[in-house]
């Protein structure tokens, strides 16, 4: 491929997912973190539910981890199982849905005589919300796995611990 061609070629530079919002309560995985940071911090964040200090919200007794995209879906799923069944065994209940979402991916080419053109595309993400409750009761499950599938449009993602 000669390097006129490699200018022509387009590319996303930056997606802009629309909607987000964050809280003590809501988390949003990114591929970009390492997984292990990921687990860890929404573990800091359910140990606060299992165990609330004092000044907490009695009520509040739920958390969301969300994920737009295959990969950040595929983590989502695997740090719920970690927290649902290594960390808080018999402690959580967990709710999956799916959803898709618009976003915005910016693209960038250059033209053989050296101009710039940008262009910004609607894009339909997959989702997954993933509510992780305190459980009522903790009585013990005779399952010893635990196995998340989850359906997104054109592919379903299976893990299990």
């Amino acid at each position: 491929m000669e390097i006129c061609e490699l200018l022509q070629l387009e590319d996303v530079v930056q997606t802009t997912k629309l909607g987000n919002h964050r809280d003590q309560y809501n988390y949003f995985v990114s591929v970009n973190k390492k997984l292990t940071d990921q687990i860890f911090m929404c573990k800091n964040i359910v140990d606060r539910l299992v165990d609330p200090p004092w000044n907490a919200d009695p009520m509040r007794k739920s958390f969301w981890i969300h994920a737009a995209g295959g990969m950040a879906i595929e983590r989502a799923s695997e740090i719920a199982l970690h927290l649902c069944k290594r960390f808080y065994p018999d402690q959580l209940d967990m709710f999956v849905y799916t959803d898709t979402l618009n976003t915005e991916e910016e693209r960038i080419r250059v033209t053989s005589d050296g101009e710039v053109v940008e262009r910004t595309t609607s894009v339909l993400k997959p989702t997954v919300h993933i509510r992780l409750t305190v459980a009522a009761s903790s009585f013990p499950k005779d399952s010893r796995s635990l196995q998340l599938n989850i359906k997104t449009n054109d592919c379903t993602i299976t893990h299990v611990v």
